[in-house]
């Protein structure tokens, strides 16, 4: 495994941040940390880039363990949340700032800063100011900087949070293609599941400093290990049954008609949200949402009565149950 941690625990005033997190990733792929605010995703993040000293545990890179390694020293490089540029330089200025350190000539940084920013799509802007650009370039710049350095991982720490909806899908499809294209191990800090369920290879869901599951994507989605995790990623319909065991169903898996299905319901609320029309029908056990795609066909509008059937996949957990 080329990111390996083990047992990596951090706490904060006996706070236990990060309660003994082992995990591990493959060299190319991007890992999303996921999970709600203080669940300790950005802890163990900062503590790769060694910015926080663990604890207890190890951290291993590429077959080396830097867990007591200085910042400067370890094969990371960070995007942080803010971008942390410098106001007072230009875009070339920022991104080959680092490369100073390691023993590039000004010739030669400026070549590789051009090479990079060109990557980001921002070599037009190498010689303006930081703050005259967007937010969105701001972000590439920041990115193209951490990459510039060629760090063996690149951690990123919530990078698109502080830009607006439409531009934040955008960006992640951005980086997605630049991890693409370089082949370079990502970490990614996120507290949006559609986010990380879009960017990662792996996603490792945390919760109160431990790792609920990790998975891919479609494992993570599909398959939940507990009731944390299935609450936490996506929307879904959750059905105690008489043996104490969890099923479940997500509102897109369930199919409505007028005229035929297994359980009949009354619509009680009905949400347009572009290309899907949700609606919470109310039936004699459970209150049910369903998703439906939105055809531009006749709707099915509120107070009216209807049929419901699961379609064939059923997923239980055990009641309490956890990874």
């Amino acid at each position: 495994m080329f990111v390996k941690l083990e047992n990596v625990t951090k706490t904060f005033n006996e706070v236990v941040a990060v309660d003994q997190l082992s995990l591990e990733i493959n060299k190319g792929q991007i890992l999303c940390l996921l999970g709600p605010s203080g669940c300790g995703k950005t802890t163990t993040l900062k503590s790769i880039g060694g910015f926080l000293r663990i604890d207890g545990g190890r951290i291993i890179i590429d077959g080396e363990d830097i867990t007591n390694m200085p910042p400067e020293m370890r094969p990371t490089s960070t995007v942080f949340q803010s971008y942390a540029l410098f106001p007072h330089m230009t875009v070339l200025q920022n991104v080959i700032y680092g490369l100073k350190f390691k023993g590039y000539s000004r010739k030669e940084a400026i070549k590789k800063g051009e090479e990079y920013l060109e990557i980001v799509g921002l070599l037009p802007y190498r010689n303006r100011n930081v703050q005259q650009l967007s937010g969105g370039q701001q972000q590439r710049v920041a990115l193209a900087r951490a990459l510039v350095v060629t760090p063996k991982v690149l951690l990123l720490d919530e990078p698109l949070s502080n830009l607006d909806a439409k531009l934040r899908v955008k960006m992640r499809e951005e980086i997605k293609d630049i991890q693409s294209k370089l082949g370079i191990t990502m970490i990614f800090v996120t507290h949006d599941q559609e986010e990380a369920l879009h960017i990662a290879d792996v996603i490792a869901v945390m919760n109160e400093g431990k790792l609920e599951q990790l998975g891919t994507p479609r494992e993570i989605y599909c398959n939940p290990k507990s009731k944390f995790v299935l609450d936490f990623i996506g929307n879904s319909n959750v059905i105690e049954e008489n043996s104490g065991a969890i099923s479940f169903v997500r509102p897109e898996e369930i199919i409505m008609d007028r005229h035929e299905g297994n359980i009949c319901g009354k619509i009680v609320k009905k949400t347009f949200s572009g290309p899907y029309i949700s609606y919470v029908v109310q039936t004699d056990n459970n209150i049910l949402n369903v998703q439906a795609q939105n055809t531009g066909n006749e709707e099915f509008e509120m107070g009216e009565y209807v049929y419901l059937t699961f379609k064939e996949r059923h997923i239980h957990l055990k009641k309490h149950s956890s990874v």
